[in-house]
């Protein structure tokens, strides 16, 4: 199960409980003293079992030592000593547990697996963490164009910082991933990252998601419910189409951002907002202020640091190497291996002015991928683009399947309108992380439609 290091000068004792640690799977390496026991430590040890009073070095001494090498170790301590001073002193060093002796080999056995586990646990979390920031660090968004190299200038100066962010652009240019990767590159990294779709919850609603309500607080309110906000304590709350915001939230939501702190519908407990605010919007919020359905003071509160990302065709030269990317992910999603996108296909797919922007060549090179049959996408397979331009760049299926001209497509290999619209429910489902309402939206159809198919093609939601 584990190696397991256990340090004891009584020889008896030492016995015991390697046999005893033996028999419950643990590889044991055994030590007669803290010198020996700090010899023979090494980076594959994942716990270590350890008798205080030793000669030489005693077990307080190697806790120390073990713990600047490796400050994640688990460390228990053994002792005949009963005083509170040394249990004292040995948890305050480091010490996962304080055992008296004579022990009970059975509870020892307990800690040292529970003590394994957690930090297996802890690794694991690390690890995820770790992936997490890499996959959202700057290097690994696609983008070599200069507009994008300033994009990621503005980025690199503000996650250092726990100023509110606005970002700006069409629908499509990748807004979220670039929260994503404010949130994974700053100090909140090990904090939640909480996204909330303001265009996607219905007004009635939205108040309760995102601050949470008391129990009894409106019908159907059972118990108290955390919102958005608090569940995102210590991380990064980001408000994706902040401009579809209600004027009364508004109030509410300056609040937050003023004086950090907020109240639950039906509440009078003041709760603290640790978070910080990412917002997003494809609208002109300037233009809304002057219309008087935006909040001047919260534009200004929001708009601390603005950050505008530029459409695609703005951008032309990453068209390119997003195309590759959305490639190489097709291939380890659906276990295929088309090698690359051919001349005539790539001058294509550099010909279009994409409304939808990335969101929208994702799509087309995912479909002409589908529609590949050899080891390259080539021109044949590239779908016409006057039947991609719909709501998010996702292709409602009639619209689709009504024209097949210069798609490739023939008697032999010819999809049905079934397998289309199952497709576009997918790919909608997919991009808009399994949230049914906006996927519905995308795709222009209505929610309880949506449902419908969900049900009848077996699809996630």
């Amino acid at each position: 199960m584990a190696r397991v290091l256990v340090v004891d000068d009584d020889p008896n004792f030492l016995r015991l409980v390697t046999e005893h640690l033996r028999a419950d799977g643990h590889d044991v390496v055994q030590a007669t003293n803290g010198v020996e026991g700090l010899a023979r430590y090494s980076p594959e040890i994942e716990c270590v079992v350890s008798d205080v009073q030793m000669p030489e070095m005693d077990g307080l001494e190697l806790l120390q030592s073990l713990r600047g090498r490796n400050p994640q170790l688990p460390v228990i301590m053994v002792t005949a000593q009963s005083t509170l001073d040394s249990a004292v002193q040995a948890l305050r060093h480091g010490a996962r547990d304080y055992i008296l002796k004579p022990t009970d080999l059975q509870r020892l056995a307990t800690a040292v697996r529970n003590a394994v586990a957690h930090r297996r646990l802890e690794t694991r979390v690390d690890q995820l963490e770790t992936a997490a920031g890499e996959r959202f660090s700057f290097r690994n968004i696609v983008g070599r164009s200069r507009a994008m190299n300033e994009v990621f200038q503005a980025l690199e100066r503000v996650v250092s910082s726990s100023v509110t962010v606005m970002v700006s652009g069409e629908s499509g240019t990748g807004k979220e991933l670039l929260a994503k990767a404010i949130h994974f590159n700053s100090a909140r990294s090990k904090g939640p990252f909480i996204a909330v779709n303001c265009a996607a919850i219905p007004e009635n609603l939205i108040e309760s998601e995102l601050f949470g309500h008391e129990k009894g607080a409106f019908t159907g309110a059972i118990a108290r419910r955390i919102g958005k906000v608090e569940a995102a304590a210590g991380g990064t709350l980001f408000l994706d189409e902040i401009g579809e915001m209600d004027l009364n939230l508004q109030a509410k939501l300056l609040r937050v951002l003023q004086e950090r702190t907020f109240e639950r519908v039906g509440g009078a407990e003041t709760v603290k907002a640790d978070v910080r605010v990412v917002a997003a919007t494809h609208r002109r919020l300037d233009d809304m202020v002057r219309e008087g359905t935006f909040r001047e003071d919260l534009f200004y509160r929001l708009n601390v640091f603005p950050i505008r990302v530029p459409p695609l065709r703005e951008r032309r030269e990453d068209i390119v190497p997003l195309a590759g990317h959305f490639l190489a992910k097709f291939n380890r999603e659906e276990g295929r291996l088309i090698r690359g996108i051919s001349p005539d296909a790539i001058e294509l797919l550099q010909s279009h002015d994409y409304p939808g922007n990335v969101r929208e060549l994702e799509n087309h090179v995912y479909r002409s991928a589908l529609m590949a049959r050899g080891e390259y996408i080539t021109a044949a397979d590239v779908p016409p683009f006057g039947q991609m331009a719909a709501p998010g760049g996702v292709v409602p299926a009639p619209a689709v399947a009504a024209s097949a001209a210069g798609t490739g497509w023939t008697r032999e290999r010819f999809p049905t309108l079934e397998q289309l619209e199952r497709q576009a429910c997918e790919k909608a489902l997919e991009l808009c992380g399994r949230n049914v309402a906006e996927a519905a939206t995308l795709l222009g159809i209505g929610k309880a439609t949506l449902y419908r198919k969900v049900k009848e093609y077996g699809l996630k939601a």
